[in-house]
């Protein structure tokens, strides 16, 4: 048996555990984008309502610090939730509520992102 063989084999044999980890992946991938585009909204939100230039730069820099947080709880969660579901065989749910998870999570960072615009 060649190593292409065995591969195939494998990936036949997992292949919802291995769909569970590209959803993980691809969730990770979306979900940095708040990471990465909140804080400075959130700053941009507080220079509109007239803050100080430490207040500003204090939530900015606690804001990405917490923001990674809640990405590392959100990306672990995502992974036991979506492995789980794949060995219960329930991965077709759990990939939507991610999906909808995730969906909210960008729209939600985009209004913030667009806010100081309108303010």
């Amino acid at each position: 048996m060649s190593a292409l063989d065995s591969t195939r084999n494998w990936l036949v044999a997992n292949r919802l555990y291995f769909l569970a980890y590209v959803v993980w992946l691809i969730a990770g991938a979306c979900l940095t984008l708040p990471l990465l585009y909140a804080p400075p909204a959130i700053s941009g939100i507080l220079q509109a309502l007239g803050a100080s230039r430490w207040t500003i730069s204090a939530v900015q820099r606690f804001g990405f610090v917490g923001l990674g947080l809640m990405w590392l709880v959100a990306a672990l969660i995502s992974e036991h939730y979506l492995r789980i579901s794949a060995g219960k065989e329930e991965l077709g749910k759990a990939i939507l509520r991610v999906a909808w998870i995730v969906g909210i999570v960008v729209v939600v960072t985009v209004i913030i992102y667009l806010l100081p615009a309108f303010l």
